[in-house]
Parts: structure tokens; C-alpha cells; sequence
């Protein structure tokens, strides 16, 4: 879904990356605010070369198989609630994703930042 969601960006369809999202304040309430949010947050410099998106890793959200079983053991929900996940895309990008109870998965928050 996040490699999706930057091809959708980097190929200038926001309106099916808007489907996405959470549609909230953070990743922008109306589609208007999210291609705002979109123009400020990535540095649209790294998709002029059109580089190839490469995942690079979690930025949190990972947990062993031991918190899984104690989960498990517990009772509680099994997967984390929030991924962060690196990529780069001629620069550094990260996406956030926030789960739903029902297992769907949501863009919540996205940037390209300094490596």
C-alpha cells in the first residue's frame, strides 16, 4: 500500500492517493488540504529523475515474536497499531500507517525528510 501510494504521488494522481489516507487532519481532511500538505511535505525534486522507490525499513512498529506471543498470551490485539516505514525515492521518504480494528490499513502521515 505505501509503495502504491508513492507511485500514485509520483505519477501526479493524488486523487487515488487521497483514497488511501485517513482523511484526517493529519494527512489533510479534504482532498484540497491533502494536495497542500503533499506540495509541502515532499520535495517534488526527488521524482523529477523518476528513481526507482526502494523500501529501506521500519522506523518502528516492529516487534519480536516474543511480544507477539505475549500479546497472544494476554489476549490483546496481535499487530501494532502504527507502522513507520523508510523508503527511498531519490531521497529519503517515510509513510506512516495506522490499523483499523477491522485489519485495513490507512496512510496517516508521509514526508520526505534529510537522510
Amino acid at each position: 500500500m505505501s509503495r502504491r501510494f508513492i507511485s500514485l504521488i509520483e505519477s501526479g494522481n493524488l486523487r487515488e492517493a487521497y483514497a488511501l489516507t485517513t482523511q484526517d487532519d493529519l494527512s489533510g481532511s479534504t482532498l484540497d488540504a491533502f494536495e497542500t500538505k503533499t506540495k509541502n511535505r515532499i520535495d517534488q525534486i526527488v521524482f523529477t529523475a523518476r528513481p526507482p522507490i526502494q523500501w529501506v525499513g521500519e522506523r518502528g512498529g516492529f516487534q519480536t515474536y516474543g511480544n507477539r506471543l505475549r500479546r497472544w498470551l494476554a489476549g490483546r490485539k496481535l499487530d501494532p497499531d502504527l507502522l513507520s516505514l523508510e523508503f527511498t525515492v531519490g531521497g529519503p521518504f517515510e509513510v506512516r500507517l495506522v490499523s483499523f480494528g477491522d485489519g485495513k490499513w490507512k496512510i496517516s502521515y508521509f514526508q520526505t525528510h534529510a537522510a
